[in-house]
């Protein structure tokens, strides 16, 4: 399996991505004490104001600033680390309801497995964003 995987190039791009997404964050938090660069004004030679925030993407800002003229890949390097986390939480926090949940019912409710399959049997069906367009 991991053999598999370690020839994977997708799987490969998309962890070095996520890994250095995350390593990036914890370097700018330690170093850099969580600062992200903020440009107000832009001024001339003459000291007159060239621009205003909100600026476009540039060579400067990769991704463009928002109204307060903070740099969106600084936001977004500083915040991944928040939404990784809370992603990986929720998915470890699937898999060990999961596992306790198919434990209990595979050991003591096993004659409601037949009902429990007619009942989640749809839901692997109907892709659940349409699910989550029509219910939410």
């Amino acid at each position: 399996m991991i053999r598999l995987l370690l020839k994977d190039k997708m799987f490969l791009l998309g962890t070095a991505f996520l890994i250095g997404l995350v390593t990036l964050s914890f370097i700018n938090s330690i170093f850099f004490d969580r600062e992200v660069p903020q440009t107000l004004i832009e001024f001339n030679k003459d000291a007159s104001v060239k621009s205003v925030p909100p600026y476009p993407p540039s060579f400067r800002y990769p991704f463009g600033t928002n109204t307060d003229g903070y740099s969106m890949l600084g936001l977004v390097i500083q915040g991944s680390k928040f939404t990784i986390g809370i992603g990986l939480v929720i998915v470890i926090i699937r898999i060990l309801l999961s596992f306790l949940l198919s434990a209990v019912l595979s050991t003591y409710l096993s004659k409601l497995i037949p009902f429990i399959k007619w009942i989640a049997e749809p839901f692997s069906i109907i892709p659940q964003t349409l699910f989550a367009y029509f219910f939410c």
